[in-house]
């Protein structure tokens, strides 16, 4: 953000993995407050670190006390130890945000690919003409994607921009309709 933060915390975990993993690798992006629910400006998302099995409880009881007010999932990054609870504004998300930018540029869902691995991103490809889950996605991502590149690690993402971008670009691809081709 423009103050340089991205993460407001009031207290400091340092016994706990996941919170040191996460410090670690984006300090500079913390920001130290008494307290986090006096903060006044708006809150775009609401996180939280741990195992992935308590965060699927957490959850749980979220989706329970409030009933499609957010988008809440729990994220299994393999770039963090542990997993990700995330909570937002319904309109947060990166599905409402690709369904707006297609909006305001006019640009129909057919047009547009998207890639994802991870729960955060089930909702981007739904809103999209092709939806390509990387080979290391979660199941419920693949099962959701039109088409599967290959993993992170072996350029997943470039490969599927060749294939189904760049060849539509060029001319060379399967004549406008993203979804004819196979996975990689």
């Amino acid at each position: 953000y423009e103050d340089g933060f991205d993460f407001l915390h009031d207290e400091e975990h340092r016994d706990d993995p996941h919170w040191r993993e996460i410090h670690d690798r984006h300090g500079s992006a913390f920001l130290r407050v008494d307290d986090v629910l006096a903060w006044p400006e708006d809150v775009l998302q609401v996180m939280a670190w741990g195992e992935a099995d308590r965060l699927r409880e957490v959850n749980r009881r979220f989706a329970e006390a409030f009933p499609g007010r957010f988008t809440h999932h729990v994220v299994t990054n393999v770039a963090y130890r542990g997993a990700v609870f995330e909570a937002y504004a319904l309109e947060g998300s990166k599905g409402a945000a690709l369904r707006r930018l297609r909006e305001l540029w006019g640009i129909p869902r057919e047009a547009v690919l998207a890639i994802g691995d991870d729960m955060n991103d089930l909702d981007m490809l739904r809103e999209a003409g092709l939806a390509i889950a990387m080979g290391n996605a979660v199941e419920e991502v693949r099962r959701a994607a039109d088409r599967v590149t290959a993993t992170n690690e072996d350029e997943g993402v470039a490969k599927a921009l060749e294939r189904w971008a760049l060849d539509e670009i060029e001319g060379t691809g399967s004549g406008g309709d993203l979804r004819k081709d196979h996975n990689i």
